[in-house]
């Protein structure tokens, strides 16, 4: 049985590591070893057949060392430890988990080893990485792996001319399961509830809540929103802004995990995606599976997932359409087919697509 050496940023609850987290699982073809970032609360989680290496790089002290290392010899802990990891298991190829982890390719072509990457990012992540990776995405890897069409067509614009494969973004529905009890307060409150879920950061939509919440107000309309919150200056002027406006009606409920988090989901009346830039939202599946249509902005490969009968997908920043959409929602002018919704979300169940990403394995590194 051939190793893959997996590479992740963090393998912490974000869509791209849970990704990862999912087919891992599920891999029958291929050994596994993953090598993460940081000890992030998916690897507690992962079968015990997988060996799980933790960059060392994890202490402050570790970053002094590092500067020393860097300056001296010329390379780092990381790398290091990376080389000592392929001499040591001997991978036949290797797959990147986003274009985070990209900076690795020179230590690993070192080795002859082939590169393949999952790439989950549109246009701003790449802000956040220097060009080198980008020439090095461009022109050291075998293949990349993308989760919908639009990704693919990105780099096929940057002229990506080697094996492109589209995977989209899968889910486990196994993990899905909720306590059909669990009651939202709000119920009696409100005359409707919509939901999102994600980070609550600048690109999932954050600084568009108190736009969206004061026109929900109006409409005696809850929006609550799950997910991590992070502790910065962005989620305190929003969180002003709504205390100030008196937007009660705006619940920011926080990350929830498994049970918990799906039963939170399963109450609310429809998903509020609002989101400006997402590749393929596995939340978005998530709410599919529990048959809740999807109101959501065009922010990327949510445009191929919404169909008719599944909710309404309007332009970028468009509030009118928006606005008009959620109207049409709550009064029931959106045709719904929940079980369109419940098929769509259960073709992309890991356990039927494994042999898919499996035999892309095979392919690209063919």
């Amino acid at each position: 049985m051939k190793k893959i050496l997996f590479i992740t940023p963090r393998m912490v609850k974000y869509g791209s590591e849970y990704s990862l987290f999912w087919i891992l699982r599920r891999l029958t073809k291929y050994r596994a070893i993953l090598l993460s970032g940081q000890k992030g609360e998916l690897i507690r989680r992962l079968p015990p057949q997988i060996k799980v290496y933790i960059d060392p790089l994890q202490r402050p002290i570790d970053y002094y060392i590092n500067f020393l290392c860097k300056k001296i010899l010329k390379t780092t802990i990381s790398e290091v430890y990376l080389e000592k990891i392929i001499r040591k298991e001997k991978p036949d190829a290797c797959v990147l988990n986003t274009i985070i982890t990209l900076k690795w390719i020179p230590v690993i072509k070192k080795y002859d080893v082939p590169v393949g990457v999952f790439v989950h990012e549109l246009y701003s992540a790449y802000e956040h990485i220097p060009s080198r990776d980008l020439n090095l995405l461009m022109d050291e890897t075998e293949f990349v792996i993308c989760p919908s069409i639009e990704t693919c067509e990105r780099l096929r614009q940057a002229g990506y001319n080697k094996k492109i494969f589209l995977f989209q973004e899968p889910i486990d529905t196994d993990d899905i399961s909720f306590d059909s009890s669990y009651f939202l307060d709000l119920r009696n409150k409100y005359d409707f509830i919509l939901g999102m879920s994600g980070v609550f950061c600048n690109f999932k939509g954050a600084r568009l809540v108190t736009k969206i919440a004061s026109y929900l107000k109006q409409r005696n309309i809850a929006l609550i929103w799950l997910g991590k919150i992070l502790d910065t200056g962005l989620t305190a002027l929003i969180m002003r802004q709504i205390k100030n406006l008196r937007l009660d009606n705006f619940v920011l409920i926080g990350e929830k995990d498994g049970k918990e988090y799906y039963s939170i989901l399963n109450q609310i009346d429809g998903m509020l995606f609002t989101s400006i830039e997402d590749t393929y939202p596995i939340a978005v599946l998530e709410a599919l599976y529990l048959q809740k249509p999807v109101i959501t902005f065009n922010s990327g490969g949510v445009s191929e997932m919404i169909k008719e009968g599944m909710g309404r997908v309007v332009p970028l920043y468009d509030f009118d359409a928006l606005f008009q959409a959620i109207d049409d929602l709550v009064n029931n002018r959106i045709k719904i087919n929940r079980e369109l919704m419940r098929n769509f979300a259960l073709h992309h169940d890991i356990k039927s697509r494994i042999q898919t990403f499996e035999a892309i394995l095979q392919e690209g590194f063919a």
